[in-house]
């Protein structure tokens, strides 16, 4: 049958949810004012970094988290509280990594989708080819993935400051960001102050339900597609709009002239055409 409408109500059952919390609950890092970077060039002339909190490695360099090796969908589940108190590790994923060689694991969604197609929250694929097309300059090698659920004072204080100057020394000019989870909302939105504050430009596509991160936080730039979480970007397989929403983002990076830029993009969540 079709899931459409299902996914739909999920979605304004998530919208509802996690805005609650945004009315009721306070939020330790707000924030007044949002840093500002702007982009030193076009998109179509700039090296751009690709930064998710998906989760994804590739195979044969698995992190092997608290030492486990092949830790399962169900072992990462029982020991979220632990990722949530431990350090985030970066995983260096080349640019010319073939889909079939990815592999994720997260205990913050439900990581089916970004299984069946990384396109959805991690758009190595779909950013290759922008990168062909010359919408973009080039696309930063390697790319970066890590799992958004962190410790927050750790990635502010360490974590960040070591990545910033893998980015510069790759001489990138700005970053495309993108969450996954709800603890990766906020740590996204941590990553996009510290690169902003550093000097490199930033954009975050969020998803719908943490719009109010957006609001929170003031990171520069924010695009936010009607999609539920571990499905950022898209559905899987929906090549289209993935493409659609990264452009739209690219744009966002290339005509923001102050910081807390938010894009609502219109649209529900569509299945790829040729899903079943």
């Amino acid at each position: 049958g079709d899931a459409e409408p299902i996914i739909r109500k999920v979605y304004q059952w998530n919208v509802r949810g996690y805005n609650a919390e945004f009315d009721h609950v306070p939020f330790t890092w707000s924030h007044d004012s949002a840093p500002f970077t702007p982009l030193p060039k076009p998109v179509a002339e700039s090296k751009i970094a690709l930064f998710s909190s998906s989760g994804h490695f590739v195979a044969g360099h698995d992190p092997d988290p608290f030492g486990f090796k092949d830790m399962s969908d169900e072992e990462a589940a029982g020991r979220t509280a632990e990722f949530a108190r431990a350090a985030p590790v970066l995983c260096e994923i080349p640019v010319d990594a073939p889909s079939r060689e990815l592999r994720v694991r997260h205990p913050g969604y439900d990581v089916s989708a970004a299984r069946q197609d990384p396109n959805c929250v991690f758009p190595l694929q779909r950013l290759r080819e922008l990168s062909e097309e010359k919408v973009i300059g080039e696309l930063a090698d390697p790319t970066y993935s890590f799992m958004g659920i962190t410790s927050q004072i750790h990635l502010q204080k360490k974590s960040i400051p070591e990545w910033i100057p893998l980015l510069k020394e790759n001489e990138v000019d700005a970053a495309l960001l993108v969450p996954v989870c709800p603890d990766c909302h906020m740590s996204v939105g941590h990553v996009s102050r510290g690169f902003e504050e550093a000097g490199i430009p930033t954009v975050i596509i969020m998803a719908g339900p943490f719009r109010h991160r957006a609001i929170q936080m003031k990171p520069a730039r924010t695009v936010v597609t009607r999609n539920i979480p571990g499905h950022t970007i898209s559905a899987p397989g929906h090549r289209e709009r993935q493409r659609e929403v990264l452009r739209a983002a690219l744009r966002l990076l290339d005509s923001a002239t102050e910081g807390g830029a938010i894009l609502d993009l219109p649209g529900t969540y569509e299945t790829a055409p040729n899903a079943s």
